[in-house]
């Protein structure tokens, strides 16, 4: 794939960004930290969110995903082993101990089960317990209802090389090929970037020093296709290394090498 470099797979929600915005994705943990949905507005069919769900219940574009229930208002998952198809498919709700990353069925994909800031969707899948297995031997009737459960496929990804094979015209919103436009500096989201470095300084804690930290910004906002001034970068990060908790660790720190 040529110009900017996106990530292999991304989530079924920064596809929608992608084409609504002409945001190309980055990276799941860098776009977590950017906390960014779609608005009410967004989700229509009559706009790319539409064109998008089309290309997957068409078989344009495929996705991936693992298959879980819901509990609440949190997912949580039910890992389910294939047992034979079927429309969209049979599930054996009873095999929960294996993660399974799979195709989801084109004709699962129903614009109106899509649930878009979760990257999931919802769907009705028919369960085959042993007792329905054993009708089809002796038939007895059963009420639907009691072997249809609710289901979600989360969370959803697709290629970024099938996107664009799906959508070419996404090529052009690739920021290596936009031209250069007079006008005023982008803006950038400094509040994203400064959760980014707190998360990262949770699980990786923060660098001894500022100008790796500086780095660390950069590289953020580079792949999103922004460059922000060293100087500018520099004034955003200080305040975390001069703060008056810091200083004195620090200073401890120096005293210690000496």
């Amino acid at each position: 794939m040529t110009g900017i470099s996106i990530p292999e797979r991304f989530s079924l929600l920064q596809a929608a960004i992608w084409l609504l915005r002409k945001e190309p994705p980055i990276s799941e943990s860098n776009f977590a930290a950017a906390r960014k949905h779609l608005t009410p507005e967004e989700v229509s069919t009559n706009n790319r969110a539409g064109d998008l769900v089309r290309a997957l219940h068409g078989g344009r574009l495929a996705s991936r995903a693992s298959l879980g229930g819901r509990k609440n208002r949190d997912f949580y998952f039910i890992y389910a082993k294939p047992c034979r198809p079927s429309d969209p498919a049979h599930f054996d709700p009873s095999q929960t101990d294996k993660h399974y990353d799979m195709p989801v069925p084109a004709n699962a994909w129903r614009f109106d089960e899509v649930v878009w800031n979760h990257s999931a969707l919802s769907m009705y899948y028919d369960q085959i317990p042993e007792e329905v297995e054993a009708a089809e031997r002796q038939p007895t009737v059963y009420s639907r209802d009691d072997i249809r459960s609710p289901y979600f496929w989360h969370p959803i990804s697709v290629s970024g090389a099938d996107l664009l094979r799906a959508f070419p015209e996404l090529q052009a919103d690739e920021p290596s090929k936009r031209p250069a436009k007079p006008g005023p500096h982008p803006k950038y989201d400094w509040e994203a970037m400064y959760v980014y470095l707190a998360i990262t300084a949770d699980l990786d804690g923060l660098p001894e020093k500022q100008s790796d930290c500086e780095r660390l910004a950069l590289d953020w906002f580079a792949e999103q296709g922004l460059s922000p001034s060293e100087s500018t970068l520099r004034e955003k990060v200080s305040p975390l290394y001069n703060h008056p908790r810091r200083v004195p660790e620090r200073m401890s720190r120096g005293r210690g090498r000496n």
